[in-house]
């Protein structure tokens, strides 16, 4: 096997990076594999002089970072020398992925401060297109 074939593993491993990046920030976990997650990481590139609250400077840099992640993931598909078949099945694979973990975070979130018998995935949907 040739390397370039590693670019699809590449992908889903940045992928999951992307997510866990964000699902620091709605969790407010500070360490991650013995290491500081990303929005702590972020926090401490702040200069001491700014007036700006360290929590939102570190989380808004770990956001884009994760966006800029998801965009890498896409890349590194796009990158690949796989047929064109297979790239189009990858790209949908990751788009699946993402959806479904955004309606579980989305769920998981809407139920730590609402009745369970409040939540179904039908709101879910239309509130998200009450929003966009």
């Amino acid at each position: 096997m040739s390397g370039e074939y590693v670019y699809p593993f590449l992908s889903l491993e940045v992928l999951h990076k992307f997510l866990l990046a964000h699902d620091d920030i709605l969790d407010k976990d500070v360490m991650r594999y013995g290491k500081p997650t990303v929005h702590q990481a972020m926090q401490g590139l702040m200069s001491n002089d700014t007036y700006e609250d360290p929590t939102i400077f570190g989380n808004s840099l770990a956001m884009i970072s994760g966006d800029l992640m998801h965009s890498i993931a896409y890349d590194y598909i796009l990158d690949s020398h796989c047929d064109a078949d297979t790239i189009i099945q990858l790209m949908k694979l990751i788009n699946s992925t993402i959806k479904e973990t955004g309606y579980g975070r989305y769920i998981q979130y809407i139920m730590d401060y609402q009745k369970l018998s409040d939540v179904d995935l039908d709101r879910v949907i239309e509130s998200l297109i009450c929003v966009t």
